[in-house]
């Protein structure tokens, strides 16, 4: 008779006594009513569903269970790690683009200052009048001309 976790199992055969018992592996689904009859005398009317007493319910042991779970918590850390440092690297760049768009900022109030400044009108008659020999309008000296009438066909007075 061996011993096998903890349950007590029989030679098959005809080696035992007709009125033997033997205990059955909870594991093995036994119609109810069934056991100890003949093939032939089994017509099937006392059939009932089948009972589990005990057993798994995915047919997997709990120690490949629980190697299962430990591979899958591995690579969910594995998977956290990776995310993580690519969320670092996001908000560095993110950090990064902030400080760019600041100093955009700074540079584009300066060049809304000069110009304002550069669009002055009194700035733009001192740079025509320095760089350009130009004259006010007021103080340029007016020429009058006279042409003749130079269109072919032109309306006589």
């Amino acid at each position: 008779m061996n011993l096998v976790r903890g349950q007590n199992y029989s030679a098959a055969g005809f080696t035992g006594s007709e009125h033997e018992k033997f205990q059955i592996n909870p594991s093995v689904y036994v119609l109810d009513g069934t056991a100890g009859r003949g093939y032939d005398t089994y017509d099937g009317s006392d059939v009932k569903p089948l009972s589990r007493t005990r057993g798994r319910a995915y047919g997997i042991s709990g120690r490949q269970m629980a190697w299962v779970l430990g591979v899958l918590a591995f690579v969910m850390g594995i998977w956290l790690v990776v995310n993580a440092i690519h969320i670092g690297r996001l908000a560095s760049q993110v950090d990064d683009m902030n400080d760019h768009v600041s100093a955009l900022k700074t540079e584009s109030k300066t060049l809304d200052q000069e110009l304002v400044v550069l669009r002055d009108m009194t700035h733009i008659s001192t740079l025509a009048v320095i760089n350009y020999h130009m004259i006010p309008m007021e103080n340029a000296p007016v020429h009058e001309v006279d042409l003749p009438d130079m269109r072919p066909f032109s309306p006589k007075e």
